[in-house]
């Protein structure tokens, strides 16, 4: 979605959930996160919400899921949780946060300025609500910002048909 958003000068919400079992059929940590996130600011890779490595494991459990399968067996890929089970009570509450963020963003009604609020994240376990500023210009988007339609499309081969 950065990428999207930066080629076609979109600002966008995301919004995750996370919830940690014990391996003992208990949650250790219940949490989720709202990012507002503008072209040309930070985005989710420079806000360390995903690396490089996650990306690849995904792209390759996209491509040849035996092959991903087999390297997370082999612990070649670290921290891999394909299902993450969630609850509506807990998508529904990120997801109002992202809502009530946009409604401050036309009509400001918060003390402090929108840039405080580019990222909000609130922990259920541990009853926390946490907001953080905009962080710097992510160099991985950057230089995409409003480049708009091209051959390939954003950028990436893999999205375009063969024999284009």
């Amino acid at each position: 979605m950065n990428r999207l958003a930066s080629f076609y000068n979109l600002p966008y919400f995301d919004v995750g959930v996370r919830l940690d079992a014990d391996g003992e059929g208990g949650i250790e940590q219940v949490c989720g996160s709202a990012h507002y996130m503008q072209p040309g600011g930070s985005s989710l890779l420079s806000r360390g919400v995903y690396t490089m490595d996650d990306v690849r494991a995904e792209a390759l459990r996209r491509t040849d899921k035996n092959m991903h399968d087999q390297l997370a067996n082999e612990n070649y890929i670290k921290g891999v949780q394909v299902d993450r089970p969630a609850v509506i009570s807990v998508n529904m509450l990120i997801a109002s946060l992202a809502v009530n963020d946009f409604l401050a963003r036309l009509h400001p009604f918060r003390l402090d300025g929108n840039d405080e609020f580019a990222a909000q994240t609130v922990s259920l376990t541990q009853g926390e609500f946490m907001r953080f500023p905009e962080g710097p210009s992510c160099p991985a988007f950057a230089a995409r910002v409003g480049l708009g339609d091209r051959t390939p499309l954003l950028d990436m081969p893999a999205l375009s048909e063969e024999g284009q």
